[in-house]
């Protein structure tokens, strides 16, 4: 319980009493609380104006200052939440310590009733970054994925009739190696599960079962990245349940960089709010250090984008269309390409493989990625691509679609026409080569298409295939409502 006296104080020991030991609720820091507020007054949220705060550490007398800015009910949908910034005095610092401390929080699990509620505020007011929304379908659940500084806000969605609410539920701490971290806390009498393969590509993972103040607790040890900087933190013991949370950091090799690079083509950055590539790209898994193979990469506008974010080990293959194919649209289209890779030094380790060949040796890559392809495909072309991509990725390998989706039941005849393909029909050729569907996003969703149109999905932008006919009509509606599909080759593939 806490001692003393004051708001924090009383809110702490009600909680207590009430529900027992666990997580009230978060802190979101701020450089400039004045700011904050009068951008939620301009939203006519029903706020007062900051308060000021004090604290005297008790070893050396130092004072550190503070304003909070408390938030409304509408806000806050459950949770104790408010802003802080601090203006006077620092935080105690800690040294280094060994390998088997934790280092830093990696994610906090809210669960929510109301998912589209959540992205509202923390998306569209606090201006946290949505890296990811997807449907897991293992777990028949909607899954958010907020990226504030180096932590995630991960959001479970458990749909109910109640009115929204939200609710913190566990940590996971991030740990150098879990194993030192796993014989320290087990020799301490700490209860902990045995390590395991993480969700996640290349991580591993335990649980504390005792000790945790009725907070489910994971550790969490992830594989190193080239140049990566390290903090040396330790938590003994958790003393308050509340969060803080701070500003984003960005640094090299990162992806809202590579998007946001002046090396892209600005006709291509235009179309960044119709085909959101930070949000796909991180719904695919996609991470700095793989190896990459770009299905008919067609004029590159994804490749800008992952020339840019890859670095060794990992490296980018662009499998265009055959340089010796005898029809001159795929002779042409391919000579552009390689004129374009040969134009900037970013695509300087990209490689070229041909669409028709095998892509890659066997067992050798981490992720096969196709963007808006599929109806070109369709028939026997697709089924060797599907089992090339198969066979080039290493188990557990990465197969990331999207595609123009069309509505359920349409006939192959009207696909092939119409530029749409179901989701069904991508499923059922995934499923017959091997691969594993593991989530579905709605990502690149458009529900304003009817995918009625003359001249099918091209009649949209960028294509506008009618020209000026109805040109405004087709620029209101916007690019094709698409599907976004993540697979994945089986360990044992």
């Amino acid at each position: 319980s806490a001692s003393g006296e004051g708001l924090g104080a009383a809110l702490v020991n009600h909680y207590l009493e009430e529900k027992g030991e666990g997580l009230i609720g978060i802190v979101f820091g701020t450089k400039d609380i004045n700011k904050v507020t009068n951008s939620l007054k301009e939203g006519n949220f029903l706020i007062s104006d900051a308060t000021d705060g004090e604290g005297i550490n008790s070893k050396d007398s130092e004072v550190r200052k503070w304003k909070n800015l408390f938030l409304p009910p509408e806000l806050t949908r459950g949770l104790f939440s408010f802003i802080i910034q601090h203006t006077e005095g620092t935080l105690p610092s800690l040294g280094a310590y060994s390998n088997a401390s934790i280092n830093k929080l990696d994610h906090v699990v809210i669960n929510t009733n109301d998912a589209d509620g959540f992205i509202k505020i923390y998306r569209d007011i606090f201006n946290i970054r949505l890296a990811l929304d997807k449907f897991v379908e293992a777990w028949k659940s909607r899954m958010l994925f907020f990226r504030l500084n180096k932590t995630t806000i991960e959001v479970i969605e458990k749909k109910d009739s109640s009115d929204s609410f939200d609710s913190l539920w566990g940590l996971s701490w991030e740990v150098e190696n879990i194993e030192e971290a796993h014989k320290r806390l087990e020799k301490e009498g700490v209860e902990i599960t045995a390590i395991k393969k993480g969700i996640k590509e290349k991580t591993l993972v335990a649980t504390i079962k005792s000790h945790n103040h009725n907070v489910p607790t994971l550790l969490i040890q992830k594989k190193k990245k080239k140049g990566a900087i390290e903090m040396k933190i330790i938590f003994n013991k958790i003393i308050l349940m509340i969060l803080i949370l701070s500003i984003p950091n960005l640094s090299a090799h990162d992806l809202q960089s590579a998007v946001n690079s002046e090396d892209r083509d600005p006709k291509n950055a235009a179309r960044d709010s119709s085909r959101h590539p930070i949000e796909t790209l991180s719904f695919f898994e996609i991470e700095s250090d793989m190896t990459i193979i770009e299905l008919s990469p067609g004029g590159g506008w994804y490749t800008e984008i992952l020339a840019n974010f890859l670095h060794e080990p990992g490296n980018l293959i662009a499998a265009h269309f055959d340089p010796n194919s005898e029809r001159a649209y795929f002779k042409r289209s391919r000579a552009n390409f390689e004129k374009k890779m040969g134009a900037n030094s970013m695509f300087d380790n990209v490689q070229m493989s041909a669409i028709n060949s095998n892509l890659a040796k066997p067992n050798s890559v981490d992720a096969v990625l196709t963007f808006r392809n599929l109806h070109n495909w369709l028939g026997a072309e697709m089924d060797l691509i599907f089992s090339n991509s198969y066979k080039a990725l290493k188990p557990g390998g990465i197969f990331g679609v999207v595609e123009h989706r069309a509505k359920p039941g349409t006939s192959m005849d009207v696909m092939k026409k119409s530029g749409y393909v179901t989701e069904e029909h991508a499923i059922e050729i995934a499923n017959k080569h091997g691969f594993e569907l593991v989530a579905k996003s709605e990502i690149n969703a458009n529900p304003k298409d009817t995918k009625n149109y003359p001249g099918g999905v091209w009649t949209l932008p960028p294509n506008l295939r009618l020209k000026d006919v109805d040109r405004e009509k087709y620029l209101e509606i916007g690019e094709s409502d698409r599907m976004t599909l993540l697979f994945k080759k089986p360990l044992e593939g």
